[in-house]
Parts: C-alpha cells; sequence; structure tokens
C-alpha cells in the first residue's frame, strides 16, 4: 500500500492482534476499522508511532484519499485534544495519524487540559 501524505511504502505491522500499516518515508500511522481506539491503550502501539521531530510538513497535507479503498478521508479533529488533527476514512473506518500524533493521541496530560479549558474560556468571553 501506498502513503497517501508522502507515497512512500507502508509496512504492515501486527500489534497486539491489530493491524497497523507505518509508512516507512514519512511515519504516518493507518490504523483500521477504527482500531486506534483500542491501540492507544498498548505501550507497543504507542511506541511504534516515530518522533515527530524527525518528520516535518505532512501534517499540511490533509486533502487525501484512503491508501486501502481510495476514498476521500475526513479531515477530523481529536474531541479531547485540540491540537491533534488525523484523517479518517467514513467507508472502511481507517484512521490515518502523521508520524508523532498517535503517541500524542494517546497521552492526554494535565497542562493539555488546562491547555484546552483556557482556550475555551477565552473563545467564550470573546463571543
Amino acid at each position: 500500500m501506498i502513503c497517501p501524505k508522502c507515497n512512500g511504502q507502508f509496512n504492515e505491522l501486527s500489534i497486539s492482534g491489530i493491524e497497523v500499516s507505518k509508512c516507512d518515508s514519512c511515519g504516518a500511522i493507518l490504523f483500521r476499522h477504527g482500531s486506534h481506539n483500542k491501540a492507544r491503550n498498548i505501550p507497543e502501539a504507542i511506541a511504534r508511532d516515530s518522533n515527530v521531530e524527525t518528520v516535518r510538513g505532512s501534517n499540511e497535507i490533509r486533502d487525501v484519499d484512503c491508501p486501502e479503498c481510495h476514498s476521500r478521508m475526513t479531515k477530523m479533529i481529536d474531541k479531547a485534544q485540540h491540537h491533534i488533527q488525523f484523517e479518517a476514512c467514513s467507508y472502511c473506518d481507517n484512521v490515518l495519524f502523521d508520524a508523532g500524533e498517535f503517541k500524542d493521541f494517546s497521552e492526554h496530560t494535565l497542562v493539555e487540559r488546562i491547555k484546552q479549558v483556557v482556550s475555551i474560556f477565552k473563545t467564550n468571553m470573546s463571543s
């Protein structure tokens, strides 16, 4: 399979029974059939994510097709962590994270929670 972010090659992995594809070029990770929510609690899955500092620019590419069914993926924002942007396929339920995003998705720190509350407060006060 070809990565829709950089045209690199996806390598197939099985992590605790979850089928995952990781791009050998940009480090993007494709989770099949919504398995990202289950994988976020598996340390081995989190450890497979690339360091975000090593790969730059792939998050700017948001208009991509699903590498499996070739349908246009929907741009998503995590409801708990608004700074995490990923792509999801509404047809086959695949989810694509850029390098470092899945690791961030799996960790919701106190500092992130406070920043989110402050951001929401500021937005509400300016309305």
